[in-house]
C-alpha cells in the first residue's frame, strides 16, 4: 500500500479536515492529496472581475419566444459584458460545454459535490428525470438550471373557444381522462446578477509535513439566494457543476483590468484563476456545501 499511486492510510496533520480525502501517495515523496471545497463570494472585493459587470437586458434571450436563442450570443458578442456566468451560459446553449446537475436528475436525494457524476447532454438529457419525449435540450434547461418556473397558485382555467361559459379541457393521452387547461407558466431566466458566490472543488496536495504544495481546480459551481416573496436571501442553491478543465479554453479570450499593489495588468480570466488572484473562503465539512446543494 502506499507505492505508485495506491491508497494509502496517512495521519493528516491536526488542521486539516478528515472527511474526503484522497490519499494517493508516492513512496519516494510521500505526498498525499486531498479534496477541497471553498466559496467565491461577490461580496469580496477581489473577486468582482468574475462577476461584473452585469448586463442590463439577458444575453441571448429571444425577446418573441422568451428563450435563449445559441445564435443570438454569436450576434450580440461585441455588446455582451462577458463575466463568469455569461461565459457558462452562451457554451451550455451553444452545447460545446456540459453541465453537471448538482443533483441526481431520478433521485434528488442523492447530491453531487462537483465530481462530475451527472451529465445533461443533448444526447442524454432525454433519458433524465421526467422530461416529456418532445422536450428540447433547451427547454430541459430552462425547467431545471437556467431559469425558474412562476406558477399562478390562484390561476382560473382557460375558456373554450367553443363554449364560452365552459373551461378549456384536453385529455390525457395516458388514461384518457379529461384534464382544464391553465395558461402557461412563465419563466425567469436567471441573470449575472443574481449569482452570488461560486463553490468550487480543488484537489490540494501536500508533502509530508502538511504544507500546500500544489492546487488544482478540478469543478465549479454558480450559486443563487433563495428569496422569499419579500425578496429577502433566506437560503442557497448550487445551480449545477462545471467541470473546470472544459470551461478553461472559454476563459483564454476574456480579459479583465485589476489592480494589485498600485500596479494594474491586464489578464485573461483563465490567468485569474491559474494566478490565484481571487480571495475563497474554505468549506469546513460537508453541512456546509450541503447547505447550498438543495
Amino acid at each position: 500500500m502506499g507505492v505508485n499511486g495506491n491508497l494509502f492510510a496517512v495521519e493528516l496533520p491536526l488542521n486539516l479536515n478528515k472527511w474526503d480525502v484522497l490519499s494517493r501517495v508516492s513512496e519516494d515523496s510521500k505526498k498525499f492529496t486531498k479534496h477541497v471545497w471553498s466559496s467565491i463570494a461577490v461580496d469580496q472585493g477581489i473577486n468582482h472581475p468574475l462577476f461584473y459587470p452585469y448586463n442590463e437586458n439577458i444575453p441571448g434571450l429571444d425577446k418573441k419566444t422568451k428563450n435563449l436563442n445559441p445564435v443570438l450570443f454569436d450576434q450580440q458578442q461585441t455588446a455582451i459584458n462577458w463575466n463568469l456566468w455569461n461565459i457558462m451560459v452562451c457554451h451550455i446553449v451553444q452545447g460545446d460545454l456540459t453541465l453537471y446537475s448538482a443533483v441526481n436528475p431520478v433521485d434528488t436525494d442523492e447530491k453531487d459535490y462537483g465530481f462530475l457524476k451527472y451529465p445533461i447532454t443533448k444526447e442524454k438529457y432525454i433519458n433524465e428525470g421526467e422530461a416529456s419525449n418532445d422536450w428540447s435540450y433547451l427547454d430541459w434547461l430552462k425547467h431545471y438550471y437556467l431559469a425558474t418556473e412562476f406558477i399562478d397558485p390562484f390561476a382560473m382555467p382557460l375558456k373554450s373557444m367553443v363554449y364560452p361559459d365552459e373551461d378549456s379541457l384536453i385529455i390525457d393521452e395516458t388514461d384518457g381522462f379529461a384534464m382544464a387547461v391553465y395558461p402557461q407558466s412563465e419563466f425567469k431566466w436567471f441573470q449575472d446578477k443574481d449569482i452570488i458566490k461560486y463553490k468550487i472543488r480543488e484537489i490540494w496536495t501536500y508533502d509530508k509535513n502538511g504544507k500546500v504544495v500544489d492546487k488544482k481546480m478540478e469543478a465549479i459551481a454558480p450559486v443563487i439566494g433563495n428569496k422569499d416573496q419579500n425578496g429577502n436571501i433566506m437560503g442557497e442553491r448550487i445551480l449545477f457543476w462545471i467541470d473546470f478543465k472544459e470551461l478553461s479554453p472559454h476563459l483564454t479570450t476574456s480579459f479583465i483590468l485589476i489592480n494589485r499593489y498600485k500596479k494594474e495588468k491586464i489578464i485573461s480570466l483563465l490567468e485569474f484563476f491559474q494566478q490565484r488572484e481571487f480571495y475563497a473562503s474554505l468549506l469546513e465539512d460537508k453541512k456546509a456545501l450541503l447547505k447550498a446543494t438543495n
